[in-house]
């Protein structure tokens, strides 16, 4: 599998302890990742500290996905430490909330690095080297009413660090 040997180059990279990033750490709510089979870009955004508070949100990012006009919006959850930070993806849900019609990917999310998988960061530490979003890629293939099978590659569930947004 094409994507797989891909997956499998980002994790060496991470294991051997490359540097993907500059020199100046970048914060995590800043960085930029990519999926290098399909193109898929996953950006994180600062979070608005009322949200972080009243709704449990650590993180929130976009992805944006090849040939498509309109990013997913995503955000990442978690409660004091006690659960796995869990993600989710949308697009175009009701103002009262998301339903299942429009989460088109959610899932667990790991900091991958140094031989571990890791929690992910707070928004103002230093961004990992790559990221692992469970079922990512079978996800989005079933979700999304807009992919063609025929012509759009299947993502990964691997994002690997691409830079660091102002």
């Amino acid at each position: 599998m094409k994507a797989r040997s891909g997956v499998a180059a980002i994790l060496a990279l991470a294991v051997a302890g490359t540097p993907l990033a500059a020199a100046e750490p970048c914060r995590f709510d800043h960085a930029v990742y990519g999926e290098p089979e399909s193109g898929y870009t996953l950006r994180f955004m600062p979070l608005d500290p009322a949200r972080a508070t009243s709704a449990g949100t650590l993180h929130v990012f976009e992805i944006v996905r090849p040939r498509r006009d309109k990013p997913l919006s995503g955000e990442i959850i978690g409660n004091n430490g006690v659960t796995r930070p869990h993600g989710f993806a949308s697009l175009d849900c009701p103002p009262e909330g998301a339903d299942d019609d429009c989460i088109y990917w959610d899932g667990v999310v790991y900091a991958l690095g140094d031989r571990s998988a890791a929690l992910l960061p707070r928004g103002d530490e230093p961004a990992p080297e790559v990221l692992l979003l469970s079922d990512f890629g079978r996800q989005i293939r079933y979700e999304d009413p807009d992919f063609d099978i025929g012509s759009d590659p299947l993502p990964w569930d691997v994002f690997a660090f691409k830079s660091c947004a102002p």
